[in-house]
């Protein structure tokens, strides 16, 4: 009989750490491991990947090998199943934990249990027919332990009566998470403790070991997630390797667009479900960094190109949020901080079984806080409730709801600007760009009354039937509806110049809110063909967006009235004007007319009040300067009103609402096809669709902008044709070296549309153009050492732009060409268990983009390179390593980036000039440290940004990163 398990491998020290890694996929008479490629995969020809599904049929005929048998490593021959249902079993003898394990994984059962409870007992091993019960009899017989069912195919030890075996100890309680064995554990039924995982379906859909997923993957666990005390998602991307954020004004006021490898991040899915960006976010611009990271068990960065399982989006990232589902066993946790700024939060953590069949789990967070901005304070709370019922033996329904509710008083969205543009007519300098000398980290340039409110809501359901085959279909729904709501009023933004007492002044509210469906449905399995295991999913997706834009609110903006430069004096005939011989004139002037005041203006009164009235017109004229007093914002800035514009609309009644409608839909497949001995290919791809209607309008009673409402309005776009399905293939080769090293390629796409952008029509024939397609072409060397506990990552990557737009006047001519955008770059990256004290997740990136090939003719969109900018460092590194000492655990984090500069030239200034706006490299070193006190309860302290470095966030605003700061954590697990 043919079947397939997999391995673990469980040794003393892998049980302190309670984390289990699968070693080989074993079957036949030997060890199949992982295979990976030998050489790069790189299609060159389009007809082989119009053809993707034909190549992985004819790749599963194709495969051949001798037939193997299964084993389990070391330890145990050939486990038969005889007719009465019983095995044969023969297990060695060794550690009792080895052979429990080695027994549950024979008999493809799941048993829990605390490491520390059978520390130092040996098993004689176990050898003859047994089933389940027997055999956990047998192996447990005198240990003071029994094991007994707690679901289907689930078990786990209960302590006998009279038991007398080892406790734990104080002086053992590093050893005491509880853990989770089995040949039926799947990743996300126990507690991570550490910094990566045994498998990810994220990028393909198929269940794969990292060093198996032909892209570079990157997995933040919760483990780590706690470990450096990060709080926000746009935290815990900050911290991840080749990721880099871009912070406008005050964290969660502002926007905080997500880059890697140069370009944004827009590819999002929940729990493996394709999603917009928008079922993260309320804005406009669909935000994703604002939630609380601990409404998540882990995050999945797959960098480069892929639409397999990510859908639309450059080819820079795409991101698995995966929530927080219940574990198999009971579980606690439960904190309480304190930190810098006077923030606290609690938070708690609890999964149960409720019966047999059902689990339920609870995560809960509340903060509240100030923040190193003067009068800013902060509100936020986070839910996450998901429940999962095992309706049969092979049938489960998951059912949950998160909410975040996130206020922010007294911030700014964006910042005190780096530079600011003047035209001073006083001194004939003209118009030049000035820096702004740097304001201190904790000038608020906010009103007191601006706030922010996001309140988001994520309703999701799924339902899983495996067959009696472990083929498994499974349908999954999303719903979010989100809500993003900004009113503020801010100076300095657009200019600020104290040597001239002035600052730009703005006043607006932003609304919007975003309703999002998303859907997948997908059936996945393995057969064997050739005694080779194949693996196959095949499913269809789709996503709707429901964007809703509140508007018609009062607004206020200086600089709209003076285009944006600060202008000082009476204009262009300033000198003529303002001269003291003008002035001179004019009072010769009322000498003169003197004589004839009361014959022409009636009286002597009359005339002296013209002449001063002029005198005065022309000084206020003279002394003219825009925007608003620094000075008095510094000294009455707490009495600037929210604004109400002269037709009486103010900043807190809506008047219309903008609707838009999106959709996308998709079918896609992949397959793990393995024709040959230590090679594997991965082969897939997915046809898609776009479709995005006109907008419509709603107006609130009495709006002062019906015609929008009533058909008067000529404005609305037409609509662009649906985007034709396309085949967006994915392939990737894998190469087995040795058992611990593998070598890729990979041949990944993606692609963009973005319709309210001015290159999405031909300029001269009008026509729609297609979407612009990511070419990302990547291969390296991935290993996975010590069991799979540790994984390591070496790539080269190289991503190149089709169907760009090339806009010019000639009909002949304008379209696209193949030479668009272009980056390339290499990454290394390093994640889990060194040792098992040691834990580290490091990551080097260094990229280069190139800007698109100009042929002579007009190129829309093409800008300077973003190579160095803030939002693309060339290079950068980041590392969090922790070291467990018994009781006592330290941690170090350290981040560095190279300089990066400004891609925005301001007027009068070259590239090379700009000083102003440039960021040189620097360090941020983080320290923490947790001890454990007793068996439940630990204290941890986190030091961020220990040597307090100043450095700015934001190509063209002081925004700068958090000043050093600490949290004190008061934890218990249970």
């Amino acid at each position: 009989m043919h079947f397939h398990i997999e391995l673990r491998v469980f040794t003393e020290s892998m049980h302190a750490m309670a984390q289990y890694r699968p070693l080989c996929r074993v079957r036949s008479s030997d060890i199949d491991c992982i295979p990976m490629p030998a050489s790069p995969l790189v299609p060159r020809n389009s007809f082989i990947f119009k053809h993707t599904l034909n190549t992985t049929l004819l790749c599963l005929m194709a495969a051949s090998i001798a037939p193997r048998i299964s084993y389990a490593q070391g330890s145990s021959t050939p486990a038969m199943t005889d007719p009465a249902g019983t095995q044969v079993i023969d297990i060695g003898a060794g550690p009792l934990p080895t052979v429990l394990n080695l027994f549950a994984q024979t008999v493809d059962v799941s048993l829990s249990f605390d490491a520390a409870l059978l520390a130092g007992q040996h098993s004689p091993g176990l050898q003859g027919r047994f089933n389940a019960t027997t055999g956990f009899q047998r192996i447990l017989q005198g240990s003071g332990f029994e094991a007994i069912p707690s679901g289907p195919s689930r078990w786990m030890l209960r302590a006998l009566p009279d038991t007398t075996a080892a406790s734990a100890t104080d002086d053992n309680i590093a050893a005491l998470d509880t853990v989770t064995i089995a040949g039926a554990y799947r990743e996300g039924d126990a507690p991570n403790t550490g910094y990566t995982v045994t498998t990810t379906a994220s990028a393909t859909k198929l269940d794969l070991a990292p060093k198996e997923t032909p892209q570079s993957i990157t997995t933040f666990t919760a483990q780590q997630i706690q470990d450096q005390g990060l709080l926000t998602l746009s935290e815990v991307l900050d911290q991840t390797p080749g990721i880099t954020l871009v912070t406008a004004g005050v964290a969660g006021a502002g926007s905080q667009p997500i880059y890697s490898r140069t370009f944004p991040v827009t590819s999002v899915q929940m729990d493996g479900v394709m999603a917009s960006t928008y079922i993260l976010s309320g804005s406009a611009s669909g935000d994703i960094g604002m939630q609380d990271s601990f409404l998540y068990e882990r995050i999945d960065v797959i960098r480069g190109s892929n639409s397999l399982t990510g859908g639309a989006g450059d080819a820079s990232a795409s991101l698995n949020f995966v929530r927080k589902h219940p574990y198999l066993d009971p579980y606690l946790s439960a904190s309480l901080k304190y930190g810098s700024w006077n923030t606290r939060r609690a938070e708690v953590d609890y999964s149960t079984p409720l019966s047999d069949r059902l689990r339920i789990r609870l995560a809960a967070a509340a903060q509240e806080g100030d923040h190193w901005v003067d009068g800013v304070s902060s509100d936020r709370k986070a839910l996450s409730l998901i429940g999962a019922l095992d309706v049969t033996d092979n049938d489960r329904i998951s059912l949950g709801v998160t909410h975040y509710d996130f206020k922010l008083n007294g911030a700014s969205p964006h910042g005190v600007t780096r530079y600011s543009e003047v035209y001073d007519y006083t001194d004939g300098s003209g118009l030049h760009a000035e820096e702004t000398e740097a304001v201190d980290r904790n000038f608020n340039n906010a009103t007191p009354w601006s706030r922010t409110h996001r309140k988001y809501t994520n309703l999701f359901a799924s339902w899983e039937h495996t067959f009696d085959n472990d083929w498994l279909v499974k349908a999954s729904f999303n719903y979010a509806n989100n809500r993003d709501d900004k009113l503020y009023g801010e100076i300095g933004t657009t200019y600020y110049v104290p040597w001239a007492d002035r600052a730009s002044y703005s006043a607006r509210r932003d609304n919007s809110e975003n309703e999002v469906k998303a859907f997948d449905l997908h059936l996945k399995g393995s057969f064997e063909l050739a005694d080779r295991q194949q693996d196959f999913v095949v499913g269809a997706n789709y996503y709707a967006v429901h964007r809703k834009l509140h508007w018609g609110y009062a607004s206020e903006d200086t600089s709209q009235l003076d285009s944006g430069v600060l202008q000082i004096g009476a204009g262009p005939q300033h000198q003529s004007l303002c001269s003291d011989e003008a002035f001179a004139n004019l009072n010769d002037q009322r000498e003169i007319y003197r004589p004839y005041a009361e014959l022409i203006w009636g009286s002597l009164e009359a005339f002296e009040a013209v002449f001063n009235q002029q005198i005065q017109e022309l000084t206020a004229r003279c002394a003219h300067r825009s925007g608003i007093s620094i000075d008095d914002w510094n000294a009455n800035g707490d009495g600037k009103a929210p604004t109400v514009a002269d037709n009486g609309n103010d900043m807190f009644t809506r008047q219309i609402t903008t609707h838009t409608r999106s959709r996308q839909t998709g079918v896609y497949f992949a397959s793990h096809l393995r024709p040959f001995a230590r090679t594997h290919l991965i082969l897939g791809g997915r046809w898609a669709q776009d479709t995005h209607d006109d907008p419509y309008f709603s107006c609130a009673q009495n709006s002062t902008h019906r015609d929008y409402c009533t058909g008067d309005y000529d404005g609305r776009a037409a609509t662009p044709p649906r985007l034709k399905p396309k085949f967006l293939p994915y392939a990737g080769l894998i190469y087995e070296i040795t058992p611990q090293v593998n070598a890729y390629a990979s041949y990944t796409t993606t692609y963009v549309r973005d319709i309210n952008s001015a290159t999405s029509k031909n300029w001269a024939t009008g026509e729609w153009l297609p979407p612009v397609r990511s070419i990302t072409y990547e291969g390296g060397l991935k290993s996975a050492f010590f069991d799979g506990q540790l994984n390591v990552a070496a790539s080269y990557f190289k991503m190149e732009q089709k169907d760009f737009p090339y806009q010019t006047n000639n009909a002949a001519t304008s379209g696209t060409i193949d030479n668009g955008w272009r980056v390339y770059g290499w990454e290394f990256n390093v994640a889990g268990a060194i040792t098992p004290n040691w834990n580290m997740a490091a990551g080097y990136v260094r990229q280069k983009q190139l800007v698109p090939m100009n042929l002579g003719e007009v190129l829309a969109s093409a800008r300077d390179d973003f190579t160095a900018s803030y939002r693309a460092p060339e290079k950068s590194f980041k590392l969090f390593t922790t070291y467990s000492f018994d009781k006592l655990m330290l941690g170090l984090g350290w981040r560095w980036q190279s300089s990066t500069q400004s891609a925005w030239i301001p007027t009068n200034k070259t590239q090379v000039e700009q000083e102003m706006m440039k960021q040189d490299a620097y360090h941020v070193f983080d320290l923490m440290a947790r001890y454990q006190i007793d068996r439940n309860f630990s204290m941890q302290l986190n030091v961020n940004n220990v040597f307090d470095k100043v450095y700015y966030q934001h190509e063209r605003s002081y925004i700068s990163g958090a000043p050093r700061n600490a949290m004190l954590t008061l934890n218990y697990r249970m």
